[in-house]
C-alpha cells in the first residue's frame, strides 16, 4: 500500500482502506488508484457495501454518495470455479436484483485486466434500462474495490460515468 500512497501523493498511513477514504479522493486520485489496482488471481464470493462518487473530491459528492445508501446497498459477487460469475445489486429489504455477468477483460482505460460486470443480455422486464451499462472494477486494498460505470453509446463507443467503491462485508 505504500506504493499506492506514493503514487497518489498521500502519506502511507492514509492509503485508502475504506469507502470513506475513497470518498475523499478527487477524480485524478481515483484514476491513479484504479491504474494501480489489480484483479486477484483467486476470486471468492463476497457481499459488499457500496458507495457512489458522483463528483469526486467535492463535499457534495460525499453527501450524495452517503445519501444513496437507502437506495443502493452494494453488490453481491458470486463466482464460478473458472473466475466468471454473476453480480447482483443489493437493494433495501435484502433484494438482490439487476444482474450482471462477471468476467475478467482488458479495461477500456489502460488495457490491463479488470473485473467487468456486464449487464447486457442479463436483464428481464423492468430492468432493461441497465442493458447499456457495464462496470470495470479493480481491487485497491484488501477487501476494497474501486469501480467505474460505463454506458454504451449508439456509435459503439462507451462513456465513463460515475465512480463507485465496494467494501467486502465480513
Amino acid at each position: 500500500m505504500l506504493f499506492v500512497a506514493l503514487i497518489l501523493g498521500l502519506p502511507a498511513q492514509t492509503a485508502p482502506a475504506t469507502l470513506k477514504d475513497l470518498a475523499r479522493l478527487n477524480d485524478c486520485q481515483l484514476q491513479a488508484l484504479f491504474a494501480q489496482g489489480w484483479v486477484p488471481e483467486e476470486q471468492h464470493c463476497a457481499k459488499t457495501r457500496g458507495r457512489v462518487f458522483t463528483k469526486p473530491g467535492k463535499m457534495g459528492s460525499r453527501l450524495l454518495g452517503a445519501s444513496l445508501w437507502p437506495l443502493w446497498h452494494g453488490k453481491q459477487l458470486n463466482f464460478c470455479a473458472d473466475g466468471t460469475g454473476v453480480m447482483l445489486n443489493r437493494l433495501p429489504g435484502g433484494l438482490e436484483v439487476v444482474p450482471a455477468a462477471i468476467e475478467t477483460r482488458p479495461s477500456l482505460v489502460d488495457g490491463n485486466p479488470a473485473l467487468v460486470f456486464d449487464y447486457q443480455g442479463m436483464q428481464k422486464k423492468g430492468t432493461q434500462f441497465a442493458e447499456v451499462a457495464f462496470d470495470e472494477v479493480r481491487q485497491v486494498n484488501e477487501g476494497l474495490w474501486l469501480g467505474r460505470m460505463w454506458l454504451r453509446q449508439k456509435d459503439g463507443t462507451a462513456q465513463p460515468t460515475v465512480w463507485f467503491g465496494l467494501q467486502e462485508v465480513r
